[in-house]
């Protein structure tokens, strides 16, 4: 079994595994839930180098969401990005802004629950052009850190809705 399915499966295998749980925890945060929307917290999309990701990220930005974070688990350096993460980067690049901004080091830990708009982004597939379509109308900034080596690895990448 290759490196690129066994991660497939297990993302899918961890995806349906917290289906049930989150639907639980959804029907418990529904109050919560409205008080986000009232405050207009970004989206968030965990990067993965599949086209799940990409159908996620497209989703989230056909939406209205006016800021979307891709938040990075693992390492990721600026001077290697995956070809999937770069078709977006260069997308934004060629029809806005994209910038480069130095990642505030961050205490918080990382959750798994990120990755629950990936069971949703399953149901559907796109064209790679139409799935790239929406990012057209973002800005993006790649936040990064610098460790002791002086490697500079992504953090996070937050999609900005341009102002019309």
């Amino acid at each position: 079994m290759t490196s690129s399915r066994i991660r497939a499966a297990i993302g899918i295998a961890l995806a349906l595994t917290l289906t049930s749980a989150l639907a639980e925890a959804k029907e418990k945060d529904k109050p919560a839930a409205a008080e986000k929307a009232a405050e207009k917290t970004p989206a968030q999309v965990t990067f993965f180098d599949s086209r799940l990701f990409d159908s996620s990220l497209s989703k989230e930005l056909a939406g209205d969401a006016d800021v979307v974070e891709v938040n990075i688990s693992g390492k990721v350096s600026l001077n290697n990005i995956p070809t999937r993460m770069d078709q977006w980067l260069t997308t934004v690049g060629e029809n806005g802004e994209l910038t480069l901004k130095q990642a505030e080091p961050q205490l918080k830990a990382k959750f798994i629950g990120a990755i629950a708009p990936v069971v949703f982004a399953m149901i559907k597939q796109f064209s790679v052009e139409r799935t790239l379509d929406p990012a057209k109308k973002y800005n993006a900034t790649i936040q990064y850190v610098v460790d002791r080596n002086g490697e500079s690895s992504i953090e996070k990448i937050v999609f900005t809705k341009k102002k019309q």
